[in-house]
């Protein structure tokens, strides 16, 4: 009964080791996510938040098509920002891009979104100059 007893503990021990990652990362999202509320939904038209304006040439994302995103942020304090993206209804890790001063408050860039299993997803983002943060969200469908 004792080495029975042993095995288990051995057993349990590599369990919660392999799973460690996953569910530290269950508890850290459920701990720092913002409602979806909090979040502008991007379109053609445009949404603001914080005095940042934030807009699309489309509706609707698809997967694996390039979106133009085109943002107006006065007084930026870079002539770059950067667009952090993940998925909202699947974890799909974290997208990075990059959006680039074109004249003025106007910055531009494209994205490709990836490919997921579902029909619909949403990808929430942090948009940031570096010094402040301001929360887009892109609707892609299949």
């Amino acid at each position: 009964m004792h080495l029975a007893l042993k095995a288990s503990a051995v057993c349990a021990a590599l369990a919660v080791g392999f799973f460690a990652s996953d569910i530290l990362s269950v508890f850290n999202q459920q701990s720092g996510s913002k409602p979806i509320d909090d979040y502008c939904v991007l379109s053609t038209e445009g949404c603001t938040q914080q005095n940042v304006t934030m807009s699309l040439n489309s509706d609707i994302a698809k997967p694996l098509v390039p979106i133009q995103v085109t943002i107006e942020w006065p007084n930026a304090q870079s002539d770059v920002l950067s667009l952090d993206m993940q998925g909202h209804e699947m974890d799909m890790g974290t997208a990075k891009y990059r959006l680039t001063r074109t004249q003025g408050d106007q910055f531009q860039g494209e994205i490709i979104l990836p490919v997921c299993t579902q029909e619909q997803m949403t990808w929430l983002g942090t948009l940031s100059d570096g010094n402040q943060d301001v929360f887009p969200a892109i609707r892609m469908e299949q």
